[in-house]
């Protein structure tokens, strides 16, 4: 009878005090629902994270003179170090072989300008000296054509894959794998086209 008792009490002062009930009750849910609005969206961001870096694997190594994040028109302290060339990168891919199972080189220049017949692209596109692994560290695709291969790397053979700004703008009617482009005053063959991503880059086999 006690309990009876007071639960009538309070409803009795609910009733007594509508407003400062409602005032509370929707404190209560607003301060329960921000905690969860909170909560999700902290598992969204984790959840994004991990999706945009699950690409690079737990034993992928990029080798540059930029660290990564670093623009190749970002710090001059980095831009003037010595860029890598084919022999420092096979000594270092040597020494660390058995501690990880990809090593990606990368040289870059953001003044480079490609050209096909008529047309040509602004002169600050950025092209990027690499090898064969490019694609799976850095999660790209190809579209038509093929991705460089070890035998290009090893002769050293005047290719590219190009990016769909420069496919854009030299080969707006398609047909770019097999043509022939210049980059900076040479001549490179386009074996395929990367297929649209948020960045647009040029890579070849020269190092």
């Amino acid at each position: 009878m006690k309990n009876w008792e007071l639960v009538k009490m309070a409803w009795k002062a609910l009733g007594a005090n509508k407003l400062r009930s409602a005032l509370t009750t929707s404190g209560i849910t607003i301060g329960i629902f921000s905690i969860i609005s909170v909560m999700t969206a902290i598992s969204a961001l984790q959840a994004s994270i991990e999706t945009g870096l699950s690409f690079l694997g737990s034993n992928t190594f990029q080798f540059s003179k930029y660290p990564n994040g670093i623009k190749v028109w970002g710090d001059e302290k980095y831009r003037n170090r010595k860029n890598i060339d084919y022999q420092t990168y096979s000594k270092f891919a040597r020494l660390i072989a058995d501690e990880a199972d990809v090593i990606c080189p990368k040289v870059w220049d953001d003044s480079t300008q490609a050209v096909f017949e008529n047309k040509k692209t602004n002169p600050n596109i950025e092209l990027c000296g690499t090898t064969q692994d490019f694609l799976e560290v850095n999660n790209y695709q190809m579209g038509d054509g093929r991705n460089l291969s070890a035998e290009d790397i090893e002769f050293s053979r005047s290719v590219c894959a190009i990016g769909q700004h420069v496919v854009q703008r030299l080969f707006p009617q398609g047909h770019a794998v097999g043509s022939v482009i210049k980059l900076n005053e040479k001549n490179y063959e386009v074996i395929g086209p990367w297929r649209r991503k948020e960045a647009t880059l040029a890579g070849t086999t020269t190092i």
